[in-house]
């Protein structure tokens, strides 16, 4: 081969790659092959379009803004006492754990408290409504009627009920039966209460009662909406590391959510203060039943000292005087062991009585000075709290009440120590006071009559006083706390938090819209069995395995076009595969050509015969053989009426001579199959045949093989080895897509080479097949070399054009 045929065959080369459309890295996905396919099924788009956006219409219709209200709250945290309140309050036990920013927000949004705004606020729990065709219209504070509930079943509870105004001053309230519930009907008057199975209330006229009117409302679970509340609320601290919450929560009714709101927030500070309040409140209980118990002593003991003052002269001497004194002072530390007694006993019966919620009184308020103790109760009050805040259906509430029952034994046992030392310092006493009693023996009688019945006032008296002053310090600290937290700013309407819905809807619905027909189109195309366009001809192929050309279909009848209309785009194409046939083979005689299929329809022998016409028209001795020996079709494809040919001669039952004919009408000879065998295979194999095509080599410039389909029977690989290239034709909207993989993978792995693929009855009218046209038909318009030369003002009246003249010239 010379440097100009080898430079032709690289262009030729680099061509046929571009005309593949692949980079060596396989094949491009071909977007506007896409299009077209797309753009044909446009009713589908059309369709599908106008479905979705009918959705989002009607979802648009039903679609409700929705607010965000929100309240800032300052909380405080471990806000103290001033210098003068701690000092006066030294001992008491004013709550602090609680007081924390994070267990406060905790507290601001926990059930309980949720729960009793809502029982404070009762008209949260009835939804007042109209009904409208596609959304219903919230009528809270706008109802022409208030309903007052007294009872309310568990079904009745979100039950959808009507009530219908009928003038006179009577309603009639209805509600459609369910398979749990009959249908309601009752009538009534305003202002006296209806009672039924399903609930007892009373409805009354509201400011803006109006006549006739037809609404529906629904009476709402208390617990359920405090739940609804629980989840819907939000905390957010409005600057790290400041105070300031703003609590939010989001609705279609804004009203109502400010309302909740503003009672939350009220409910939070009274219950702040109420925690504040309990030590002092606890602490005067106390007091006040100890109170009660002295006060009756101290009148016996004072109107006995009176009595025996008034009936005895009596004067008490200096002795006597002395050992008074040494009394009160064993007396006085006798009446704080009784205090600490008392405390030690009113903690052991807390404990024992599991109280779940409520401040203890601390043990350095009423006299007892043990740090252990006073550390456990701090420990023990603020777990309480904290499992109070949380809740019994949070995982950590098992877990503090462990802690707590661990604190509480550990309280156990230091009570325990405290009455050891208790009883030690009692007993001490005792033993003084005994002494003290021995020395009054030596007094005359009435003088230490006098002295006991004064020590005994005394020890009332004084004990009396001191829980009197401890109770004064307690209700001064009652009076004295204000809540730690202060609402900022009241509840008010922030934001609506959906305004772009619509959009969204329309944005969503019309891509749905647009990806449903795309998605049909796509599986549709997926579920073809048929090979339909050229990418798919590529892409199933080895990369090695060329595309030659493409054959665009034709409605003539004639077998060999290329003669009878050489002008045609037809004949070009077949002019086109010639060309690479001739550089692949890289031989410019004794080219041999074996064409092939996947199964029978392809269109094989169609090609085999143009091929060998196109190669005939180059004035080159040309024959077409005729090797399918199971089906042979070129006797009657090319009207020939033969009965002997190439099995005949493989038989050696006539010569070559014999076997070939030479038909005035076609410029190749033609070796027809003759009598089909009954050992097509072997024949093929036969030594007979290999002689055959080295004398057809030597004897003709240009060999072409009618070959059975290797998709369906190996006869055609008996000669694979000897022919120069094999054309694969694969037939349009014919051929089966797993027929030709398998085809394909078969010759790969019998390491076939130089396989050229042959696109055939490619139907341009089709639009999606258009794009080809500026490889096919394009050429030679202008120049007049096709017997049409019309100008084109556009790619499409190009694109019509060139069906129009291919027919009437075919």
């Amino acid at each position: 081969m010379d440097n100009n045929q080898q430079y032709t065959q690289n262009q030729y080369t680099s061509q046929a790659n571009a005309f593949s459309d692949d980079d060596g890295g396989g094949q491009k996905f071909d977007i506007m092959l896409w299009v077209l396919r797309f753009l044909k099924s446009w009713y589908l788009f059309v369709i599908s379009l106008a479905i979705f956006l009918s959705i989002a219409y009607v979802k648009n219709r039903s679609w409700q803004p929705n607010y965000k209200s929100s309240a800032l709250v300052i909380i405080e945290e471990n806000k103290g006492l001033s210098g003068a309140q701690a000092a006066l309050m030294q001992g008491f036990s004013v709550e602090r754990g609680y007081r924390n920013v994070n267990n406060q927000v905790i507290m601001f949004g926990s059930y309980e408290l949720i729960s009793r705004v809502i029982a404070k606020q009762p008209e949260l729990t009835i939804d007042y409504y109209t009904q409208g065709r596609f959304k219903s219209t919230n009528l809270y504070k706008a109802a022409p009627i208030l309903i007052t509930k007294t009872f309310v079943s568990p079904q009745a509870y979100e039950r959808e009920f009507t009530i219908q105004d009928l003038g006179n001053n009577n309603f009639e309230i209805s509600a459609p039966g369910t398979k749990q519930l009959p249908e309601l009907k009752i009538s009534g008057k305003y202002g006296i209460p209806i009672q039924n199975s399903s609930f007892f209330i009373q409805v009354d006229k509201s400011a803006i009662y109006r006549r006739n009117f037809n609404i529906c409302f629904k009476l709402l679970n208390p617990e359920n909406l405090a739940i609804t509340y629980s989840a819907k609320l939000s905390f957010d601290f409005l600057m790290t590391g400041a105070s300031v919450v703003q609590a939010s929560i989001s609705g279609t009714v804004p009203e109502r959510d400010c309302d909740f709101l503003n009672g939350l927030c009220e409910e939070f500070l009274a219950d702040n203060l109420a925690r504040k309040n309990d030590a002092a409140i606890k602490t005067i209980e106390f007091i006040d039943e100890q109170l009660s118990t002295i006060a009756d002593s101290l009148r016996i003991s004072e109107g006995r000292l009176k009595d025996y003052k008034a009936n005895n002269f009596v004067v008490a001497s200096v002795g006597g005087s002395n050992l008074m004194g040494q009394y009160t002072q064993l007396d006085a530390m006798q009446t704080d062991l009784r205090l600490k007694e008392s405390y030690l006993n009113y903690l052991t019966n807390y404990l024992k009585s599991n109280v779940e919620e409520g401040a203890i009184i601390a043990p350095d308020n009423l006299g007892v000075s043990d740090a252990n103790l006073s550390s456990l109760v701090s420990q023990f009050t603020e777990m309480q709290l904290k499992r109070k805040e949380i809740g019994v259906k949070s995982p950590l509430y098992a877990k503090y009440t462990r802690d707590i029952d661990a604190v509480k034994a550990q309280m156990y046992e230091a009570l325990k120590n405290i009455r050891v030392g208790l009883d030690i310092q009692k007993a001490d006493m005792q033993n003084r006071l005994q002494k003290l009693s021995a020395g009054m023996q030596e007094l005359p009688y009435k003088e230490q009559q006098l002295l006991n019945i004064q020590r005994k006032f005394k020890i009332n008296d004084d004990y009396y006083t001191f829980l009197v002053q401890k109770r004064a310090d307690a209700q001064i600290q009652k009076a004295s706390n204000s809540p730690d937290n202060i609402i900022l700013d009241k509840a008010r309407l922030a934001s609506m938090t959906n305004a772009g819905e619509k959009n969204k809807a329309y944005t969503m619905f019309l891509a749905i819209g647009l990806l449903v027909p795309v998605a049909i189109i796509v599986l549709l195309e997926l579920m073809v069995p048929y090979i339909r366009t050229e990418s798919e001809v590529i892409s199933m192929a080895p990369k090695q395995y060329q595309l030659l050309g493409v054959i665009m279909h034709t409605d003539r009848k004639t077998p060999v076009i290329v003669d009878k209309y050489p002008k045609s785009a037809i004949t070009e194409a077949f002019r086109v595969i010639r060309t690479r046939i001739e550089f692949l083979s890289g031989k410019s005689k004794g080219i041999s050509v074996m064409v092939t299929s996947s199964q029978s329809g392809d269109g094989k022998s169609y090609i085999s015969a143009n091929i060998a016409g196109v190669f005939a028209m180059t004035g080159r001795k040309t024959i077409l053989v005729d090797l399918d020996m199971r089906k042979p079709s070129i006797n009657t494809g090319l009207y020939l009426s033969v009965n002997k040919g190439i099995s005949n001669y493989l038989a050696n039952q006539i010569s070559l001579d014999e076997a070939i004919v030479k038909h005035p009408d076609y410029k190749f000879d033609i070796l027809p199959v003759g009598v089909v065998p009954p050992n097509p295979g072997e024949l093929i194999k036969s030594d007979n045949m290999n002689n055959l095509i080295s004398i057809l080599k030597e004897t003709y410039d240009y060999i072409v093989f009618d070959t059975s389909p290797i998709g369906l029977v190996t006869d055609a690989y008996g000669i694979i080895e000897s022919v120069d290239i094999i054309l694969y034709a694969v037939r349009a909207e014919q051929t089966n897509k797993s027929f030709y993989k398998k085809a394909m993978s078969q010759l790969e792995a019998n390491n076939v080479k130089k396989v050229g693929l042959i696109f055939n009855d490619v139907n341009l009218k089709k639009l999606e097949y258009s794009r080809y046209y500026d490889s096919y038909g394009s050429y030679g318009k202008k120049s007049g070399y096709y017997y049409y030369d019309k100008k084109f003002k556009s790619p499409r009246s190009q694109y019509l054009n060139y069906f129009d003249n291919t027919e009437e010239e075919l």
